[in-house]
């Protein structure tokens, strides 16, 4: 079954929150997708994960076999509050 992450790391993460992702990483490497939705960088997720190691290891099995999607486009926040202030 796919896990659908929605805005992955738009706020850091301490020791705890990083070993429980890790374990939860590491329980569907290779058995189930992930999808997961941020509005950083992937470069910029390194820095949201306290403990370099911690972070290495939870990058690696979110990076293995991944296939990234940028998409680009208008700002939907921004348009649907111009239209419901018009």
């Amino acid at each position: 079954m796919t896990l659908p992450v929605d805005d992955f790391l738009t706020t850091p993460i301490a020791t705890q929150g990083a070993t429980d992702l890790f374990e939860i990483m590491e329980a569907r490497e290779g058995r189930a997708a992930t999808l997961i939705a941020s509005q950083l960088e992937p470069n910029e997720w390194y820095l949201r994960i306290e403990g370099e190691l911690m972070a290495d290891s939870i990058l690696n099995r979110v990076a293995t076999g991944a296939r990234y999607i940028d998409l680009d486009g208008p700002n939907m926040r921004e348009y649907f509050a111009k239209k419901r202030d018009s």
